[in-house]
């Protein structure tokens, strides 16, 4: 095998280990008034990705323009400087550890959310916003509403060789828990001219992105606040209830088995870094995202309730937006409309035929939307 391609080889399996990621093909065009005939003779899918409120980790970027920027710190060129099979493991080890500092940044944030027993469950909630919105554009279609179970493939519900208008649902939480984010991506697959499957190109395509207002954070940390933070991690850790695993860990001694030994000091070694941080006179990015887990729970979860019906009703609405055609038009002067509403909510139309709603002056993260905490 030549330098060079051995090079290439290196760089392709190398990002082949990174968080899989698919960048948006924007020469495909959005869906237009003219295409409702062709929409209602398909059938339509509406399919709910996951029936649970996960939170987003921060690995395996993609940005709503287009462009996949996967997690990864050794460069093409760099990889060529090193033997093949050493790269790979190198790359493994980078991306292995970053999805773990993610992993490990969320967790604490969800188990306040999930100690103040919230109700995740979005699945229902989703199917009847969404579904309303798909059947009221086209009355005539056959519409069929279902969820992703865990572990199932999308080939198990849709016949992927068949025409068909599919809309992906989905919603969670932001890295920073500071906002709900529904998204929702729809491709039309028309007949083929000679033949009954599918074209393997959408003929249109389309993402509609809702972002809920920022829960914000008090700038500067007060005495209160600290000792709300210290407050919280404390029963956070009682209810992790590990005083058992402790005893019987200890008990067992040299004989004790070696991967829950790890999993137990881990979890006390995140406890007192969450104390220190709790106790701290600055707000940190873990704090400020913990702190709003707490503000996401408190009064019996009214905020994240609220959060989480307006970004699914307002997904949904503006997918009655695009069935009308009312969607704004791709504008070179999207950064002065947006400022000329500092108090409102402004739908942006980016390339590629994606549409963001979110707050004025708000500033949240939607690269990170197919990337959520696993179980």
């Amino acid at each position: 095998m030549s330098d060079i391609a051995r090079t290439l080889l290196a760089g392709l399996l190398v990002a082949g280990l990174s968080t899989p990621v698919s960048a948006r093909k924007p020469d495909i065009r959005g869906y237009q008034p003219q295409d409702a005939t062709a929409a209602s003779a398909l059938p339509i899918y509406v399919v709910i990705e996951q029936a649970e409120l996960k939170p987003e980790i921060e690995y395996g970027y993609i940005n709503v323009f287009g462009s996949s920027q996967p997690y990864q710190n050794m460069s093409m060129g760099q990889s060529a400087g090193v033997d093949l099979a050493g790269g790979l493991i190198a790359s493994a080890i980078l991306n292995g550890a970053a999805y773990a500092k993610a992993k490990r940044f969320a967790q604490p944030p969800y188990h306040v959310i999930q100690q103040a027993k919230c109700n995740l469950s979005i699945e229902s909630g989703l199917s009847e916003a969404v579904g309303t919105a798909v059947r009221g554009n086209w009355p005539t279609a056959s519409v069929h509403v279902s969820s992703l179970q865990p572990g199932q493939k999308l080939a198990s519900l849709i016949d992927t060789d068949q025409p068909r208008y599919v809309f992906m649902v989905s919603s969670s939480l932001a890295t920073d828990f500071s906002s709900v984010i529904t998204s929702i991506d729809s491709e039309a697959y028309l007949p083929q001219a000679a033949g009954a499957h599918a074209a393997r190109q959408p003929a249109w395509r389309d993402t509609v992105i809702v972002a809920s207002d920022q829960v914000a954070v008090a700038t500067s940390k007060s005495q209160a606040d600290i000792d709300a933070m210290v407050a919280a991690e404390s029963a956070r850790f009682v209810a992790l209830d590990l005083d058992d695993r402790i005893l019987a860990v200890n008990a067992a001694g040299t004989n004790a088995d070696r991967r829950e030994r790890n999993r137990l000091a881990a979890l006390l070694l995140e406890h007192d870094h969450l104390l220190k941080d709790a106790a701290s006179d600055e707000w940190t990015p873990t704090g400020e995202a913990l702190r709003r887990a707490q503000l996401l729970s408190d009064h019996q979860c009214d905020l994240l309730n609220a959060s989480v019906r307006f970004s699914s009703t307002q997904a949904a609405q503006l997918v009655t937006a695009l069935g009308r055609g009312q969607l704004p038009a791709l504008s070179s002067s999207v950064q002065k409309t947006a400022e000329s509403v500092p108090d409102g909510r402004q739908t942006l139309a980016l390339p590629g035929g994606i549409f963001v709603s979110q707050r004025t002056g708000d500033n949240v993260v939607l690269g990170y939307r197919s990337s959520l905490l696993a179980d």
